[in-house]
């Protein structure tokens, strides 16, 4: 009775896509087994090249119907903190959900860092309480079409909060990277009308980057560098000093 998802025989894959990272997991564990940021970068190169002896006119039409692929590098390894020519590098959940790089994401998760089939696992998929049914109608569908899992189910994040607390009704304040929101349960069920949230979070960030890069009575500006631009990292002892 192998492939039953109903039964024990498989688990479910639990996978939350947040706005700092994705977490991926196998249902019932304490922690997740997948943690990689959610930022993405990704490169656009020219598919075909314009032959060598091809005529002015020739190589226009043969530029202009050259489709653009776009390459999207994610994970902790080979993402965006690699460096690349020409990269750039984009989240797609900060502004608004942009669904083109959110099957790359969901792939990498699945198949590249868990190693399982999404064929043979049901999957619960996490949303924000202010999620629309659009974006839940096309994350169910590109889950069926593109991913052929047998069975999937989009749960709010605020109401899984309430239940692994032990309670059905309560007030779930969260504070992540980008947004803090204050979400009320009751029942199991988000009441929306008094669900609110803030960009506060995005405002301290810039805030504590603002004081570290600046000069300052007590301390000297800290320089801040990309990965693959440290190429080893040693101790040093820091010498400080009070002011009183």
């Amino acid at each position: 009775m192998a492939n039953i998802y109903g039964g024990d025989e498989v688990s479910a894959l639990v996978l939350d896509i947040g706005g700092s990272s994705v977490r991926a997991g196998y249902a019932g564990d304490d922690t997740p087994k997948a943690i990689f940021p959610t930022y993405y970068g990704f490169t656009i190169a020219n598919e075909g090249e314009v032959p060598p002896n091809a005529s002015e006119g020739q190589a226009q039409s043969e530029q202009s119907s050259q489709q653009k692929k776009i390459n999207i590098h994610i994970g902790e390894q080979s993402g965006p903190s690699t460096w690349r020519p020409e990269m750039e590098i984009a989240n797609p959940i900060r502004e608004s959900l942009n669904f083109e790089p959110i099957p790359a994401i969901v792939r990498h998760a699945l198949r590249d860092v868990l190693r399982t089939n999404p064929t043979e696992h049901p999957i619960l998929i996490t949303e924000p309480p202010w999620n629309t049914p659009a974006n839940r109608e096309r994350m169910a569908e590109m889950m069926f079409e593109e991913f052929n899992v047998p069975a999937l189910y989009i749960a709010n994040s605020a109401v899984l909060s309430s239940f692994a607390a032990g309670k059905g009704t309560a007030l779930l304040i969260d504070i992540g990277k980008d947004t803090a929101s204050v979400t009320p349960v009751v029942d199991g069920f988000v009441l929306r009308k008094g669900m609110t949230r803030s960009t506060v979070p995005q405002l301290l960030y810039a805030n504590a980057f603002h004081m570290l890069t600046q000069n300052s009575q007590a301390r000297p500006p800290i320089e801040l560098w990309s990965h693959h631009m440290i190429a080893s990292k040693t101790v040093k002892t820091l010498r400080l000093s009070l002011y009183i």
